[in-house]
């Protein structure tokens, strides 16, 4: 006659005791395991999203004069997009370049410029929406003083606070969320003007 195993644990207490040890002790080297596994992980995700943006700067130092930006349109429900441009207004280079292709990637179409050479831009007349850094050389929404009639204008600031200037659209503290770019910019390209 053969015992069950349940039947041997439960007339030796203290073999069911050591087996339970040996399973509690199995289950927390697993969970161990688990844990490093998900930390390389982890790490081999930040190595690829950091290779990513290295592989993103690259190709905007070697266009670092291109200054247009067609996009795929993409973005649902805003296929309205490439009936005018993006102006990107920054005196941080990597920042307007890196907007510039975030915002060509959801498929609009996107100018960059800094301080007096986007108040040319502005009055050509094709520019949708208006990405301004607040602290552009310390200009900031001066370059708006010298449009006749100014875009929808989204205000882009490492300072917190909304500045309540009535010909700001849209405030965007930085870092700004992509998501939250885009679907800001999608709102306000998509109004009549």
């Amino acid at each position: 006659m053969h015992a069950s195993p349940q039947g041997e644990m439960s007339a030796n207490p203290t073999a069911a005791a050591r087996r339970a040890a040996a399973l509690g002790s199995q289950a927390r080297d697993a969970i161990t395991r688990g844990r490093a596994l998900l930390a390389d992980c982890k790490s081999v995700h930040t190595r690829c999203r950091l290779a990513q943006l290295e592989a993103i700067q690259l190709r905007h130092a070697s266009r670092c004069r291109r200054r247009e930006y067609v996009g795929p349109v993409f973005v649902e429900g805003h296929s309205e997009q490439s009936a005018g441009w993006v102006l990107v207004v920054d005196d941080n280079e990597a920042v307007r370049e890196t907007t510039a292709e975030v915002l060509a990637t959801a498929g609009f179409n996107v100018k960059t410029a800094q301080g007096e050479e986007a108040v040319q831009l502005l009055a050509e007349g094709d520019i949708r929406v208006l990405l301004l850094d607040a602290g552009l050389e310390h200009q900031g929404l001066a370059v708006l003083d010298n449009v006749a009639a100014p875009p929808p204008v989204i205000l882009m600031s490492s300072d917190a606070r909304d500045p309540e200037d009535p010909r700001v659209s849209a405030f965007l503290p930085k870092p700004i969320p992509v998501h939250r770019l885009i679907e800001e910019v999608a709102r306000l390209a998509s109004e009549p003007q």
